[in-house]
């Protein structure tokens, strides 16, 4: 690599939604926190050039305490951030950012979502929420992807907030566990469950 030349990186993370009341929300970090960096600077000369002394119970507190760069700074990095959003149940007007500008387009039943500045510095975590719609009726969403020669689906199914007055019957299976291990009390909570489950089944249901 020369100087001068244009380096990507390109990071891959898994991330549960965050969920406020109704809406929904993605958090994607772009810096680190500032570290705690607890005990009394030694004598010797720093390990690191950090910004932060080694201390007596942080040895290596200047290595893990880099300089915290601005955006006037010649050496600044900048970011650029493009996400798409399935918009089949999303409220398009409800997409927002508190952290940042955003610009938030349509591109068919997709929801396109880009950094209003391309000029960002990656100094606060990027957080975007939305609102979701109810579904009318049950509808379902898979999606596919192929790793060598295994395929991997995640499966989605998504049900109206109101109950229909009138449901179809539903065949049930139960499976319990008779071992020796299940004997006395187990056994008996384990009959109790299943008496349970039994009494709320509809007059057309099945076990």
């Amino acid at each position: 690599m020369q100087s001068g030349d244009l380096v990507i990186i390109r990071l891959r993370y898994f991330q549960t939604l965050r969920t406020l009341g109704g809406t929904r929300a993605v958090e994607i970090p772009f810096c680190p926190g500032v570290r705690y960096i607890p005990g009394q600077p030694l004598l010797r000369g720093n390990r690191g050039r950090g910004v932060v002394d080694d201390t007596d119970q942080v040895s290596d507190a200047s290595r893990i305490t880099p300089v915290r760069i601005d955006a006037g700074h010649p050496d600044a990095a900048y970011v650029a951030v493009r996400g798409r959003w399935e918009g089949r149940f999303i409220e398009g007007k409800s997409l927002c950012s508190p952290s940042h500008r955003i610009d938030v387009k349509r591109d068919g039943q997709d929801i396109c979502v880009t950094l209003s500045s391309q000029d960002e510095v990656p100094d606060r975590d990027l957080v975007v929420r939305w609102t979701e719609k109810d579904a009318e009726t049950i509808a379902s969403r898979v999606w596919t992807r192929q790793k060598g020669n295994q395929t991997y689906a995640l499966m989605e199914i998504r049900a109206p907030r109101t109950a229909p007055a009138e449901r179809r019957p539903v065949d049930y299976y139960f499976l319990v566990d008779r071992s020796g291990s299940m004997a006395g009390e187990k056994w008996d909570k384990a009959v109790e469950a299943l008496r349970s489950c039994m009494g709320v089944l509809g007059a057309r249901d099945r076990a």
